[in-house]
């Protein structure tokens, strides 16, 4: 049941979310050793828990979502914790797709904040995850990683029933390395001892042998997808690339046949179908998308679902609104961009870590505006689609590059 919160205790929440959001300034520190000496202070609350934990490039938070739904199909009680949030911090912890409540996640902080020494933004939220799953009794948690796999807070857990890697492209190079090897060596360190590895990547990869190397150490099963599967897979989310991130779910819920969990084929379609996943290949309005995309590998994906797209609804013009952090592959990013925009507006995310539009124009071809308010670009972006139409010009207006962009810009979608 959803606990009340009235306006003195509102008032502690948002004091309470000002001081959570304060330990963004120790930056992102991987490493286990303070996630474990926090938890262990509660009496270990991730222990003794049934976990489906998922890494991977691109696609991770999908597949966390679609498990999620299939197992509360079947009627369990599901815990799913996943980063970042687009709205609010509490998205990133759910129960069946229940935002945790304010008063429980006030409750949960206060519970640690006298423990909390050096840890950092990401693990004072996983430690509140795992005491809220503990004290609400979970059946499964569906974990996604954070960043990496190894030394990721999320990989303190130690029985493991299915690990899933989707894919690994480059990203976050400046933490795990500057290779698809050094990525994937970081990423399979969340396969564990005596589970069930389902690999999105395939033998023929020359970046395999890492992930049977570890796999083959931990006595882990490792399962592929059938990919003769991949075209017949149903899922409510939209883009093609969803069905092979919805065979990677199918898979892993599968293998918990292998623990005692019997889930058959009817359940996983119909979990598939009522998957909630915001912000990824979302229709917000019938010719307005919002996407998460925020590496090459994810803008190349997104580009080849708008290129079908636009020849689907015969779209003359595409209008993209883009932000991005500064950090990213932004000038791959930019050149993919190029070849599906008609006209670019780039601005400015509201966070350091956001490049300024001005230092992309070296890499844009096409028309181009620029504004420093995520809202404005938004808002001239529609400005524009709005002119195009009254031309009688199909256009699509598609805004990208972050999460944090998306997030920036709740009010005005909230209108839509």
């Amino acid at each position: 049941m959803l606990l009340e919160i009235n306006e003195s205790e509102k008032t502690n929440y948002q004091q309470i979310i000002q001081e959570i959001f304060s330990y963004e300034s120790k930056g992102i520190v991987l490493g286990l050793e303070r996630i474990k000496e926090l938890l262990a202070k509660l009496s270990n609350p991730e222990k003794n828990k049934k976990y489906i934990h998922i890494s991977g490039t691109n696609g991770k938070g999908s597949v966390t979502a679609l498990c999620t739904a299939v197992l509360k199909e079947a009627g369990y009680k599901v815990g799913m914790y996943t980063s970042p949030h687009l709205y609010d911090v509490r998205e990133r912890i759910q129960i069946n797709y229940q935002l945790i409540p304010e008063k429980d996640f006030v409750d949960c902080y206060l519970k640690i904040k006298s423990f909390i020494t050096n840890q950092t933004f990401f693990e004072v939220i996983t430690a509140i995850a795992f005491l809220y799953f503990h004290q609400q009794d979970v059946d499964f948690i569906v974990l996604e990683v954070g960043l990496g796999g190894e030394y990721d807070a999320t990989n303190v857990i130690e029985n493991t029933l299915v690990s899933v890697i989707t894919n690994i492209e480059l990203d976050h190079m400046q933490y795990l390395g500057e290779t698809r090897e050094k990525i994937a060596k970081e990423k399979a360190g969340i396969i564990k001892q005596n589970s069930v590895f389902v690999s999105g990547i395939s033998k023929e990869d020359e970046i395999f042998p890492v992930f049977e190397k570890k796999a083959k150490i931990e006595m882990s099963i490792i399962v592929f997808p059938n990919i003769q599967q991949n075209e017949m897979m149903k899922t409510a989310l939209f883009g093609k690339f969803q069905k092979g991130n919805a065979l990677l779910a199918r898979t892993a819920i599968l293998e918990l046949q292998r623990y005692g969990f019997m889930i058959d084929n009817d359940i996983i379609n119909a979990g598939l179908m009522k998957v909630q996943w915001p912000g990824r290949m979302q229709f917000i309005a019938d010719n307005i998308i919002i996407d998460c995309a925020h590496n090459p590998a994810g803008i190349a994906c997104l580009v080849n679902e708008i290129n079908l797209l636009k020849e689907e609804k015969k779209s003359e013009r595409i209008v993209v609104v883009f932000g991005v952090m500064k950090d990213k592959q932004y000038e791959q990013m930019v050149a993919i961009i190029n070849d599906v925009a008609d006209v670019l507006i780039l601005t400015h995310i509201p966070l350091e870590r956001s490049i300024y539009p001005e230092e992309l124009i070296p890499f844009i071809t096409k028309e181009y505006y620029l504004f420093n308010e995520p809202n404005e670009a938004f808002s001239f972006g529609e400005k524009l689609l709005g002119e195009y139409v009254q031309k009688n010009h199909k256009t699509l207006l598609l805004v990208c590059g972050s999460c944090y962009l998306i997030g920036s810009l709740r009010v005005d979608l909230f209108k839509l």
